[in-house]
């Protein structure tokens, strides 16, 4: 399978940007930024989606392994606790015109502000935007960049699940004699 978490999160971002973010009545599109040196040119209007930092989070953190019983079959599956992760995008909002920009700017934060959780589509894995957006506005002689920040939360499997049998309980009781 080619999808993984990243590529997932990416294309579901992607998906609801494009439905969301409007110019004129015509949908803008987006394009995810790699490290490709080929991606030279943007056709104006666009929107950019460009990963730019993965960081663990500890805060989130979740020691409990998780257990499902099958009393039937006397086993049980474990699974290690999963692992949280911050993913990190920028949103480059592109457009000919700074009030285009701005109009397109308004429309990504509004997505932003109304999607506090979203489900991706090919893994199924439930996601958080966080609440925080970061801003950030950069102009090279006349070509105007805007950027908008995103923190995806999300969680990871580290390792694979065990099956192990499960053992009957048994007691003793003991009298004094």
């Amino acid at each position: 399978m080619d999808e993984n978490v990243f590529t997932d999160i990416e294309a579901t971002l992607k998906a609801a940007l494009e439905a969301r973010v409007k110019l004129g009545g015509q949908g803008v599109p987006v394009r995810i930024v790699t490290p490709d040196p080929d991606f030279v040119e943007l056709e104006l209007p666009c929107l950019t989606l460009e990963l730019t930092d993965v960081r663990r989070d500890p805060a989130r953190k979740d020691n409990d392994r998780r257990v499902e019983k099958d009393i039937e079959a006397m086993e049980a599956t474990v699974r290690p606790p999963t692992e949280p992760y911050d993913i990190h995008f920028a949103v480059g909002v592109h457009a000919e015109a700074t009030r285009d920009g701005r109009l397109m700017l308004e429309q990504v934060l509004c997505l932003l502000a109304e999607q506090p959780a979203m489900t991706t589509a090919v893994l199924g894995r439930e996601a958080y935007l966080a609440p925080d957006v970061s801003f950030r506005e950069l102009s090279k002689g006349r070509e105007l960049f805007q950027s908008v920040g995103v923190v995806v939360k999300t969680r990871l499997e580290p390792g694979e699940a065990v099956t192990v049998p499960l053992a009957a309980e048994h007691r003793v009781a003991a009298k004094e004699v």
